[in-house]
C-alpha cells in the first residue's frame, strides 16, 4: 500500500511539470534582441544610443521594460523607448532614413508550443544598414535559451 501511494504522488508531481511553464516574455525578448545585437556588428559601431520599440512587445509590464533597458545599458549608450516615427518626430532621423543609434523592433512572435517561441525582429541603422532576424527561443534546463538564429533579410 505504501508503494502505491508513493507511485501515485510521483505520477501526480511529474505529470504536471510542463503545465507550470509560464513564458517569461521579458527573458524571451531580451534573448532575441541580444541575438540581434550580435549580428552585423558594423551596424553597432559608433552608435550614440540604442532605441528599442517597446510598443511592439506584448505581455510585459513597466517593470519588465525597466529590466530590459537596464540589461541593454551594458552597451554604454543611452537606452531609449522609441520607434522610428518617434525618433523622426524628435529630429533624430537624418536624410529621411539614417539614425545615429540603433533601433531594435520585434515584428512577430509565434508560440510554437509552451516551450518554444519564434521571434522575428529587426535592427535598423539606415535604409542601407538594417537586418531582420528570426530567433528560436526554447525553455530547457529551467531557463529560456536561444536555440538558433537566422538572418532573414539584409538591406
Amino acid at each position: 500500500m505504501k508503494w502505491i501511494v508513493v507511485i501515485l504522488i510521483t505520477i501526480v508531481l511529474t505529470s504536471g511539470c510542463d503545465k507550470h511553464i509560464n513564458p517569461d516574455y521579458k527573458d524571451i525578448y531580451t534573448l532575441a534582441l541580444e541575438s540581434l545585437m550580435e549580428e552585423e556588428n558594423g551596424l553597432n559601431s559608433d552608435m550614440k544610443y540604442l532605441a528599442i520599440n517597446f510598443k511592439t512587445l506584448s505581455n510585459i509590464d513597466e517593470n519588465d521594460v525597466s529590466m530590459i533597458m537596464k540589461y541593454f545599458a551594458k552597451y554604454d549608450v543611452e537606452v531609449l523607448d522609441e520607434s522610428f516615427n518617434s525618433l523622426n518626430d524628435k529630429g533624430m532621423v537624418f536624410e529621411s532614413n539614417y539614425i545615429e543609434g540603433v533601433l531594435l523592433e520585434v515584428t512577430n512572435v509565434e508560440v510554437i508550443n509552451k516551450k518554444k517561441f519564434k521571434v522575428e525582429c529587426s535592427k535598423f541603422r539606415s535604409g542601407k544598414g538594417a537586418i531582420g532576424l528570426e530567433c528560436i527561443i526554447i525553455f530547457t534546463g529551467g531557463s529560456w535559451k536561444v536555440e538558433e538564429t537566422k538572418i532573414t533579410w539584409i538591406s
